[in-house]
């Protein structure tokens, strides 16, 4: 379960690594790609991919500055249209990301 500022509670369904990239928001509000590849030791790719799944429930934006550095940013007011109801990853996600949790094992640990 994810909580907002403004009170709101959202419950998601993930694998160990979609955590514990989102469990870096709550130290600091905003993350460039590189930051949060560096922070939990993911690729930049694997990053993106995982955040993609942040971004399409609402929870994040992705934005791009001039020069090509991609940032994340936690939403904490969204408007009613920015939230997906769907709060769980689609099976394949679940498949595709276990050997990575498990190679993430470590970081999650940290």
């Amino acid at each position: 379960t994810i909580s907002f500022d403004d009170g709101r509670q959202v419950p998601f369904t993930v694998s160990p690594v979609h955590a514990n990239i989102i469990l870096h928001f709550q130290q600091t509000p905003s993350w460039t790609l590189d930051q949060l590849s560096s922070a939990t030791g993911l690729p930049p790719d694997g990053v993106r991919r995982r955040m993609i799944f942040w971004v399409g429930s609402g929870v994040c934006t992705e934005s791009q500055s001039e020069g090509g550095a991609v940032t994340f940013t936690v939403i904490e007011k969204p408007s009613a249209s920015a939230l997906r109801t769907h709060s769980e990853l689609p099976a394949d996600e679940f498949e595709g990301a276990s050997a990575a949790d498990d190679e993430q094992e470590g970081v999650i640990k940290s």
